[in-house]
């Protein structure tokens, strides 16, 4: 066991020697640990290796924790929607949590407010609240892969080594969501005409039923997100993430509006590794097929 994680079981008192701040924890450290997943394990196993602080790796740490508000942009949107474009409300069920992130942050939506209206008597409403569950059964098997975990820490390196130094927060961040991006980039480049697809679909949807539907739903009234819709289907931003300046400016969108610094144009050096890395393990990304959590339903036109 490294010396680090010995402090994270013994003294629960986890110094940054290089920012003289203390983390502290209550509990024993058997409890302490047990609030990580195996993936999250798999990063302490890398500290012997890896020049990090202690403030630094409880930081992304957390950012692994599956629905925690310190990684506010999720961005694997094909991901979650590509086997789903036959069924439009299903597919924006599966965009929704992401939708609420970048435009209300405070109103959740969970599987414990969507599984209820599962069966509604409105297809539609069926279906949005289908498309919910299954993104929440697909965030939960990606976040918890040993993938992610080790493909997150690496990039969380070759960040850090690369950019001047900060409060350790942005490669953390970034390391967590390059992995949800060039994902989705992978994807989109073996099957661009289901990305076509995807946007046709969204386009049928009625934003404003999605929004009062949501109103009924969520944790509080999606205010804004009739206005978004609209404004995702036209900026087609998922195929920027092909390209490596695009992807560059679109990072940085994603860092001024959680107020971080941006990145340098020598950043783009990076990614072409980075597509490889994750590229060759997709496979253990994707979840498999979830029996019970899919369409079910068609509509009538009068419901498109």
């Amino acid at each position: 066991m490294s010396s680090l994680r010995q402090r994270l079981v013994q003294d629960l008192q986890l110094r940054d020697r290089s920012a003289g701040t203390t983390v502290r924890r209550s509990g024993t450290g058997a409890q302490y640990l047990a609030r990580y997943t195996p993936a999250d394990r798999i990063i302490l196993n890398h500290l012997p290796r890896i020049g990090f602080t202690t403030a630094e790796v409880l930081a992304h740490l957390r950012s692994l924790k599956n629905g925690n508000d310190s990684i506010p942009e999720r961005m694997n949107y094909f991901a979650h929607g590509r086997r789903f474009t036959d069924d439009a409300y299903f597919l924006a069920g599966t965009a929704v949590p992401d939708w609420l992130n970048v435009v209300a942050r405070r109103v959740k939506v969970r599987s414990k407010h969507a599984r209820p209206f599962t069966d509604d008597a409105d297809p539609r409403m069926a279906s949005l609240a289908r498309g919910v569950e299954r993104h929440h059964v697909d965030d939960r098997w990606f976040h918890e892969t040993r993938a992610f975990a080790e493909l997150s820490w690496q990039f969380t390196v070759l960040v850090r080594d690369r950019l001047p130094p900060d409060d350790g927060l942005r490669p953390s961040f970034l390391g967590h969501i390059l992995v949800e991006l060039l994902l989705d980039a992978c994807l989109i480049a073996e099957q661009p005409a289901e990305l076509e697809s995807y946007y046709h679909a969204l386009h049928r949807i009625d934003a404003c039923w999605v929004e009062a539907a949501l109103g009924r739903m969520a944790t509080a009234p999606p205010e804004k997100l009739a206005q978004f819709i609209p404004l995702f289907l036209n900026e087609r931003f998922l195929w920027d993430y092909l390209d490596d300046g695009k992807l560059c400016y679109r990072l940085n969108q994603v860092l001024r509006r959680v107020g971080l610094a941006p990145l340098p144009e020598a950043f783009a050096e990076l990614l072409p590794d980075m597509r490889r890395s994750v590229n060759q393990r997709r496979e253990e990304l994707l979840s498999p097929d979830v029996t019970g959590i899919g369409p079910h339903v068609s509509y009538s036109a009068s419901h498109i």
